[in-house]
């Protein structure tokens, strides 16, 4: 366990997989998971607002995502469909593949403008 994490020896509950009460909180990722098995119990935020990354010393502060907005209709939190042909690891689409991503881009695009007008 690092300096993110705590075992939470206080809680009453058990796992629901093993049974076991070696029940873990990553307080990085807001994830409460049973050291056990490895069940994530929670999956939650910490909280919703602005959020930055510090290194060792707190001196290089950095944002690590944009903060959320009520002026915009998805609230800033929109995903971008890239209009290259590859996939997240950076290999092409199988050719058999690209006319449902070729749809799914169609949509998209449909949906933007649908929230926006």
């Amino acid at each position: 366990m690092n300096s993110n994490t705590a075992l939470n020896s206080n809680l009453k509950f058990e796992c629901q997989r093993c049974s076991k009460k070696q029940i873990v909180t990553d307080y990085s990722t807001g994830e409460i998971f049973c050291a056990s098995c490895g069940f994530v119990i929670d999956e939650k935020a910490n909280h919703s607002g602005y959020e930055s990354s510090f290194d060792n010393e707190q001196k290089n502060t950095r944002r690590t995502g944009a903060p959320i907005t009520l002026s915009r209709n998805d609230f800033g939190l929109s995903t971008v469909i890239n209009s290259e042909n590859i996939d997240v690891h950076g290999k092409s689409i199988p050719f058999a593949f690209s006319s449902t991503v070729k749809r799914i881009r169609i949509q998209d695009a449909k949906s933007r403008l649908a929230k926006h007008s």
